[in-house]
């Protein structure tokens, strides 16, 4: 064939002067070259994965409005990640939709067969909780395009969800607390290591919020509504600092606690959890363990409960808490 190649793959790029986002058809493909505009990158790259499957197998491109009646998988995931970009568990989700697009990314949510995917997920490797939590977000992001009018149904909506499992309470004990504060590290790394164990706050709450919320001078630390993640506790509480807390945590300093990107903060916490024998950081480590070392020490619930943030004592006897020793507790408040 003579003349120019023929283009492959179609691609997104920025039209400023429309502030649009433009994907150009070339004329290779239906002999005569078009744009299509958008307002979203996610939609512009949604809309070219359909047209690259439509042109694999053979079938006329629909090149506009009122002809697209199919949404690829993969494209629903882009743009649906897109619009979640920041928010709380984003890493995790994106994590469990990329295995939903390695398997049916070129299909459209409604060709997929609810015992296909049930199928798949009992065939996922790793724990019950993981294959739960891929199952959850897959059935979010069906609902999502069908809410958007995406897709006419949700496959994961008529699929059984899977056995959860039990969550793992992994709580550090004093040597391999003692160990983690004598490793080099950032200063970030130190407050998010104190704030977590000797404190209680979740890892989510220390991402958004900044040094002023702690208050030497009163002893407290404020963790605003905007920093608490909504799930039915306090929608604001103020947490005591305790000796060890003081004596720990970095001073005088600004800004955001940790100023680094999400990628970089669980990047730092994931070699850190591989020098104390982990693959990676066991889930809410650090605030199962103060959880469970406050209630042995105090052996009060609801005092525990409060410092959490939670509004009933039995999260923390279900939940958090695990069993430990009175001498432990002793070493973890006093000898740290």
């Amino acid at each position: 064939m003579k003349g120019r190649p023929r283009k492959a793959h179609l691609e997104v790029r920025w039209d400023a002067k429309r502030e649009r986002y433009l994907v150009t058809v070339p004329a290779s493909w239906t002999g005569k070259q078009s744009r299509k505009w958008f307002e979203s990158e996610g939609a512009a790259h949604l809309w070219i994965a359909q047209r690259e499957l439509e042109r694999a197998s053979n079938k006329p491109l629909a090149l506009h409005e009122g002809q697209d009646s199919g949404r690829s998988v993969a494209g629903l995931v882009e743009m649906f990640l897109s619009e979640r970009e920041g928010k709380a568990g984003h890493r995790a989700v994106a994590n469990h939709l990329d295995k939903l697009s390695a398997q049916f990314g070129g299909s459209s949510l409604g060709e997929l067969h609810p015992y296909a995917v049930k199928e798949w997920l009992r065939a996922l490797p790793g724990s019950k909780r993981t294959r739960w939590g891929v199952f959850c977000s897959c059935r979010t992001l069906g609902r999502w395009a069908m809410r958007y009018q995406f897709a006419e149904r949700n496959p994961f909506d008529s699929v059984e969800p899977p056995d959860k499992g039990t969550a793992p309470k992994a709580i550090l004990t004093v040597e391999q607390m003692q160990a983690l504060l004598e490793i080099p590290k950032p200063t970030y790394v130190q407050a998010w290591i104190v704030l977590g164990a000797f404190a209680g706050l979740r890892s989510e709450e220390i991402l958004r919020m900044k040094w002023d919320c702690l208050d030497f001078r009163a002893k407290e630390i404020h963790v605003p509504a905007d920093a608490i993640k909504k799930t039915g506790g306090m929608r604001e509480r103020y947490v005591a600092m305790l000796p060890v807390f003081v004596r720990l945590v970095p001073r005088n300093l600004k800004g955001r606690i940790i100023p680094v990107s999400r990628t970089t903060f669980h990047s730092y916490a994931t070699r850190l959890a591989v020098k104390l024998g982990y693959e990676q950081w066991p889930h809410n480590a650090l605030r199962h363990s103060f959880a469970s070392y406050h209630l042995a020490q105090w052996e009060d619930a609801g005092k525990t409960a409060h410092q959490l943030g939670h509004t009933s004592t039995a999260m923390v006897f279900q939940n958090y808490a695990r069993a430990v020793k009175k001498a432990e507790a002793e070493k973890w408040w006093n000898s740290i």
